[in-house]
């Protein structure tokens, strides 16, 4: 198979984004490190943080091996009981057949940039790992996947919605609709030397009763497990525990955490850059996991908290909230404002790869990481990548097209293309014949005039309807034209 890669620069819709990439010095106020220079100055702040190395890589040795893990994986989880050894993290929220395609450019990114780094600075070995977000309960976020069929449409594959089940994806099995999704998959799909082995190891992986995320966990080993990719389950109980002081902290902070968080956003909006995550008025950065495993956020109540369950919310006093964190630190689980620094208080992080949005978030973390008192990682932007198959690439050179402006009009690229080629082919075609007979009938309108003035009325008349009717013929065109294109 031969491959061609073509990079492009394309302006961000976000200006934060924008900013970060091409003109850092604009926005470092809200990151620690500039990733194109700071990367030594990070590790050497950054590789004694973090949890002991041992019991960190005991819990990594029991999850990954039990997910069939690779030696290359094995190896790097030992390295990381080793002073000298960095975390490089990446992650996203588990879903089924391994989520968006961007899981795996995640997943690539940090294998390819930690390999960089190691080799880079040989004084530190970096470890590529991967964080599974398994405490959201939006279930609809990841029970579904989207992929293009035979007729080259986007087609939505998903299991049933469970609106009633409010449990966290860590605490969900695979139902049996997901035989019917394999079925859909399979018809939709074109016959390749690929497909056979790809839908296999998704019905292996993929089953009624299995965890989804065992499932997502074995499939990255499955297609990543040569390069050493180490797979992370933070909802494990013993995680929960070495990170309590986090989330007691949290607790305890949790008034000054919000107004710290309130401040960076006025800051960014000064600024015009957008705000990624918003906090409602007596928010904290916690969930608690209820007697029925239904994640719920927990609010500010005056001197109480309010656990905001679906079904039926119920107040707590402070003293019994902590005491329960110190019994059963498992049952929290910290928002996406949090996140990072539960990972980052367990591992020696030295970067993290993220997409567009993730980084926009990360620009409210700072004043979080600095209460904490714990050194941010640098920030990496994941690789963006657009797969395009040859036919379609000969079409886009057919056309003259090009892939900035693809994904600049988006949606309206059929609808500008059209209109273009139309207005450059169907003017051409319909013009002359148009100028032809309004020539002839300015060359009657003399005669006319002689014979009979008020039959000039008549002769405007049948010039506009003559007019209309080329006008409407010209549409007509223009859909058959639309039509032509879309069947090529």
């Amino acid at each position: 198979m031969n491959l061609e890669i073509t990079l492009l620069r394309m302006k961000e819709d976000n200006l934060l984004i924008e900013e970060f990439l091409h003109s850092f010095e604009r926005v470092k106020k809200f990151f620690r490190w500039n990733p194109e220079t700071d990367w030594q100055a990070c590790a050497g702040l950054r590789a004694n943080s973090g949890a002991d190395r041992n019991q960190i890589a005991d819990i990594l040795h029991d999850q990954n091996s039990g997910w069939q893990a690779r030696s290359a994986t094995m190896d790097h989880i030992q390295q990381i009981r080793n002073p000298g050894t960095l975390c490089l993290m990446t992650g996203q929220q588990v879903g089924i057949f391994g989520g968006p395609l961007y899981t795996l450019y995640k997943a690539i990114t940090a294998v390819k940039l930690a390999k960089f780094l190691t080799l880079q600075f040989p004084r530190w070995n970096v470890v590529p790992c991967f964080w599974m977000e398994v405490g959201d309960n939006d279930y609809r976020e990841i029970n579904h996947i989207f992929t293009i069929d035979k007729e080259s449409r986007l087609v939505r594959l998903s299991l049933p919605d469970q609106p009633t089940d409010f449990r966290s994806v860590s605490h969900r099995t695979i139902p049996p609709e997901i035989e019917e999704v394999h079925r859909k998959l399979d018809e939709a799909l074109f016959p390749s030397e690929f497909k056979t082995k790809i839908l296999g190891m998704l019905r292996e992986e993929y089953s009624e009763g299995k965890h989804f995320s065992d499932a997502f966990a074995r499939l990255l080993h499955h297609l990543l497990g040569d390069y050493g990719l180490v797979i992370i389950d933070p909802s494990d109980r013993r995680f929960k525990l070495l990170a309590k002081h986090v989330f007691r902290a949290a607790l305890n902070e949790a008034e000054k955490l919000h107004e710290l968080i309130n401040r960076q956003n006025r800051e960014l909006e000064k600024h015009n850059y957008p705000v990624q995550v918003r906090l409602t008025e007596k928010q904290t950065l916690l969930f608690l996991q209820a007697d029925d495993f239904s994640r719920c956020r927990i609010d500010r109540q005056e001197k109480q908290f309010l656990v905001r369950h679906p079904k039926q919310p119920f107040t707590i006093s402070m003293k019994d909230l902590s005491e329960l964190l110190e019994e059963q630190p498992w049952r929290f689980s910290p928002n996406a404002l949090l996140r990072p620094v539960y990972q980052d208080s367990l591992f020696a992080t030295l970067g993290y790869v993220g997409g567009p949005a993730e980084l926009a978030y990360t620009a409210q973390l700072q004043p979080i990481y600095q209460l904490f008192n714990l050194p941010q990682p640098v920030f990496f932007p994941r690789a963006r990548v657009t797969l395009v198959e040859k036919k379609i690439d000969r079409l886009v050179q057919k056309y003259g097209l090009n892939y900035p402006k693809i994904f600049a009009l988006g949606d309206r690229l059929i609808t500008d293309f059209t209109r273009r080629h139309s207005e450059v082919q169907l003017e051409q075609l319909f013009s002359e014949p148009v100028g032809k007979i309004e020539q002839l009938l300015n060359r009657l309108e003399p005669a006319v005039r002689e014979i009979d003035p008020t039959l000039i009325s008549a002769l405007d008349k049948t010039n506009k309807q003559i007019n209309r009717a080329f006008l409407n013929l010209k549409a007509r065109t223009e859909q058959a034209f639309a039509r032509k294109l879309d069947m090529e």
